[in-house]
C-alpha cells in the first residue's frame, strides 16, 4: 500500500448508487489513502444521498453536468458529438467511446477543467473504462477498471444495437489489457470477458473476481415469527422488468400464507399498472441508507432474486450477474428464491443450503412457492446456520482480493 498516497474515481452516476465504489472507497480510506471522485448525477434525490454519505468521509467530489438544467451548452455540444461519432466509420478509441456513451462525450469535453492533483491510480468504475484510460495517460499514472456488467450486453438504447455492441467489444479488446488490474463483480462475466479478449489475441495483466458482497459485520441474525411466510424484495427503484410482474402473480395465490414487503423508490406508473391489485399482500418501504436496509433485512424469511433473462435493452446481460442482492440475502440468513439464471443457478449450487431456484414464468415460480410454505419451519429453524455459513462471504474477506491487486502495482 505505500505506493498509493492519492487515488481518483471516475463514476458513471452517483456514489450513492454505487455500492462496489462505496466499498472500494472505504477500504483505500481505511489505508490512509487519499480518494477524490469524479462523478455524474442522476437525479437530486441521489444527489442528497451522495452529500449525506460523503460528509461521513474524508474526500474531495466534483460533479461532471449530466442533464440540460446542470449545463445547457455542454448538452447541446455533447448531444451534437455523441450522435455525430456514430456516423464516423473506422474511428479510433476516443470517437468509438464518445459514439457509444453520451457520458464519454461529456467527459471528453469536460476533461481539462479538472483538476490533476498527484495522483498514484486512475479507477474507473460502471462504464467509465475509456475514461479512466484517457485519464490515467494525461496522468502518467496507472489505471484500473471494475466491471459490474459484461458492458457489450447491457442496456443498449442505439438505433442499431448490433454496431453498438461491436463498439463495446473494440474497446474493451484495446483498453482492458491496458489496465494495471480488471476487477469483475461476477464469475461469468470475468469468464465471458476473458473469452472476448482471448477470441482477439490479447489478456489482462491482472484480474480479480471481486463479488458483490457487503461487511458480515453490517448484518443482525432477527428470528422470524409470523404467522405468514415472509418475502422480501428490495432495489433502488421499484419498476419494470425485475420479476416483479411474475412473482406477483404467483404469491397472490397463496395470499393468505404469505406476506411480501418491497423496498425502494416506487415508480408511481408500476405502481399503478402492476403492484395496485396487489395490495392485500405486499408492503412497499422507501429506498433505505444500504446500512439501514441491512438490518432491515434480517426481519424476513425468504429474499426474492428474481432476474429476468434477455429483459428490453438487455441482451442476455442478465444471465451473467449476481447483484448485491442476492449477497444481502445471504449475509442476512435469509432462504433464497432465486430465477434460473446461468449465474444464479451457479451460485445456489456453490452455496448449499442457501436457497432454491425456480424457473422465471409464473407457473414455474408456484410449486416452489408452495415447497417453501410447506417448509418455513425448517427454513427458519436454519436460519442462524446460514446466518453464520455466510460469514465467510463478507467483505472482510472479499477485500483480500483487492489487496493484493494493489500490490501488483
Amino acid at each position: 500500500m505505500d505506493a498509493l498516497h492519492r487515488v481518483l474515481f471516475l463514476l458513471s452516476g452517483n456514489i450513492s448508487t454505487t455500492p462496489r465504489a462505496k466499498k472500494v472507497l472505504e477500504y483505500l480510506e481505511h489505508k490512509g489513502i487519499c480518494v477524490d471522485l469524479v462523478m455524474f448525477s442522476r437525479g437530486e434525490n441521489w444527489k442528497h444521498l451522495d452529500k449525506d454519505y460523503l460528509s461521513r468521509h474524508n474526500v474531495s467530489w466534483v460533479y461532471l453536468p449530466f442533464s440540460r438544467k446542470d449545463d445547457y451548452i455542454i448538452w447541446v455540444l455533447s448531444t451534437g458529438l455523441h450522435k455525430l461519432s456514430g456516423q464516423i466509420k473506422y474511428a479510433n478509441n476516443t470517437l468509438q467511446a464518445i459514439a457509444s456513451s453520451k457520458a464519454n462525450s461529456i467527459f471528453f469535453l469536460k476533461r481539462n477543467v479538472l483538476k490533476a492533483h498527484d495522483y498514484d491510480l486512475v479507477i474507473g468504475f460502471s462504464s467509465m473504462l475509456w475514461p479512466a484510460y484517457e485519464m490515467a495517460k494525461k496522468l502518467n499514472v496507472p489505471f484500473s477498471f471494475d466491471m459490474e456488467d459484461y458492458h457489450p450486453l447491457e442496456n443498449i438504447y442505439h438505433a442499431d444495437k448490433e454496431s453498438e455492441i461491436r463498439r463495446r467489444e473494440r474497446l474493451l479488446t484495446d483498453l482492458l489489457p491496458k489496465a494495471a488490474f480488471v476487477t469483475y463483480a461476477a464469475p461469468m462475466i470475468k469468464a465471458k470477458s476473458d473469452e472476448l479478449l482471448s477470441v482477439n489475441g490479447v489478456t489482462t495483466k491482472y484480474s480479480e473476481v471481486i463479488n458483490n458482497t457487503f461487511n458480515a459485520s453490517d448484518f443482525n441474525f432477527a428470528p422470524c415469527s409470523d404467522a405468514k411466510v415472509q418475502f422480501v424484495w428490495f432495489s433502488q427503484t421499484i419498476s419494470y422488468e425485475r420479476g416483479l410482474e411474475q412473482i406477483l402473480p404467483a404469491l397472490n395465490h397463496y395470499a393468505a400464507e404469505i406476506h411480501l414487503t418491497i423496498i425502494g423508490n416506487l415508480d408511481p406508473k408500476f405502481y399503478d399498472d402492476i403492484l395496485k391489485p396487489y395490495d392485500k399482500i405486499i408492503t412497499i418501504k422507501p429506498a433505505m441508507a444500504q446500512s439501514v436496509l441491512h438490518i432491515e433485512l434480517g426481519r424476513y424469511d425468504i429474499g426474492l432474486s428474481t432476474e429476468q433473462s434477455h429483459q428490453a435493452n438487455d441482451n442476455g446481460n442478465r444471465d451473467l450477474c449476481l447483484t448485491n442482492k442476492i449477497f444481502s440475502y445471504l449475509l442476512a440468513g435469509l432462504y433464497i428464491f432465486a430465477t434460473n439464471t446461468p449465474a444464479q443457478n451457479e451460485f445456489i449450487e456453490s452455496h448449499l443450503g442457501s436457497g432454491t431456484v425456480s424457473g422465471q414464468s409464473t407457473d414455474e415460480m408456484l410449486p416452489v412457492i408452495k415447497k417453501i410454505i410447506d417448509s418455513i419451519d425448517s427454513i427458519r429453524q436454519e436460519k442462524s446456520v446460514r446466518f453464520e455459513n455466510a460469514r465467510k462471504y463478507g467483505w472482510e474477506a472479499e477485500q483480500n482480493k483487492l489487496t493484493e491487486l494493489i500490490r501488483s502495482l
